[in-house]
């Protein structure tokens, strides 16, 4: 069943993953959209259903924005996780102005 707002865009981006009492933990987007983002994991790290914080940063019209957001694992498999946010993000990404930030693009290996 499809659970998104919007559509997904292709990214290149490096996050933040905290979980629980575990070790923040370095990861990959590859897609995201309003209420969502795929990002490359270690099996194992994230659980279906667990709730988490996830950082990273995007270019919206001419200024990077930094973003925390919390996020619930709708999937988990061996290629990464799906994860819902909590809240939506910003107007300027559903009208297209954003771009993963210069500065996070292949920053971070595969975790």
């Amino acid at each position: 069943m499809e659970h998104r707002c919007g559509e997904r865009r292709p990214v290149v981006l490096g996050v933040v993953l905290k979980c629980r009492d575990k070790p923040a933990l370095f990861g990959e987007a590859r897609n995201v959209s309003r209420d969502g983002m795929f990002v490359c994991v270690n099996d194992g790290y994230l659980k279906e259903h667990d709730i988490i914080e996830v950082e990273f940063t995007l270019e919206e019209k001419s200024a990077p924005r930094h973003y925390c957001m919390k996020a619930w694992v709708a999937h988990s498999s061996d290629a990464g996780a799906g994860l819902m946010f909590a809240t939506l993000l910003t107007h300027q990404f559903q009208q297209g102005n954003i771009s993963s930030a210069p500065g996070n693009r292949g920053n971070y290996a595969r975790a």
